[in-house]
């Protein structure tokens, strides 16, 4: 009986996969060359994906989770959707491994890397390796010292795309990271780290 590979690369750009890194290279090249972002190396095979992919540069995300406490925000409606089902139990894809369970077949695909130490997505800059393309994407911009994504409330800058998305919670007033402890809500991680630094001085000098 002749065993199937599994198809671990998947392209994140029409999400065909394939069994091997070169083998979705080559499908990129004939694919999805044509339309080149100015800001990134992503290109692109119509305008229209194009300017979807132009929308996460500046930081814009018009379609958003009306799901309760929620408000997380996207660049598409295909990517809302997607989203919308972690507010569900359905839960059909499961790790024999250990059990992680999750609602996507790529997102467990990517767990099983964390068994196998599989990082497939090298950066061309400095040789670090990630399990995901999503991963990598996020580590290129610290290679730059461009700030690109600019918030039109109060006009600072980042790098990333994600950093200006976090730091228009503080201008929105949405508060996702809570103290376990106190219960106290922050915007931002960061925020919520310097919070718990305090807790754990504050425990040390009763100790003392």
């Amino acid at each position: 009986m002749k065993h199937l590979r599994p198809k671990n690369f998947k392209c994140d750009q029409c999400q065909e996969e394939f069994v091997e890194q070169r083998s979705l290279d080559s499908h990129v090249r004939k694919e999805h060359i044509g339309f080149q972002c100015s800001q990134c190396e992503r290109a692109y095979k119509n305008s229209r994906s194009l300017r979807i992919h132009m929308k996460a540069h500046k930081g814009i995300k018009e379609f958003i989770c009306d799901f309760e406490n929620c408000g997380k925000a996207f660049i598409t409606s295909s990517r809302l959707k997607v989203h919308r089902k972690i507010h569900t139990d359905e839960r059909n894809y499961i790790c024999e491994i250990c059990g992680y369970r999750t609602r996507q077949k790529d997102a467990l695909v990517v767990h099983k890397r964390t068994h196998t130490g599989e990082k497939p997505f090298e950066c061309s800059i400095c040789n670090r390796r990630f399990i995901s393309a999503s991963l990598l994407n996020e580590h290129k911009p610290m290679h730059s010292t461009e700030r690109p994504h600019k918030c039109d409330v109060c006009g600072a800058s980042f790098s990333r795309s994600k950093a200006l998305y976090h730091h228009k919670h503080l201008h929105l007033g949405i508060k996702k990271f809570v103290c376990k402890l106190c219960g106290r809500a922050y915007a931002q991680m960061a925020g919520l780290a310097g919070h718990m630094r305090q807790h754990k001085a504050e425990k040390q000098s009763l100790l003392s």
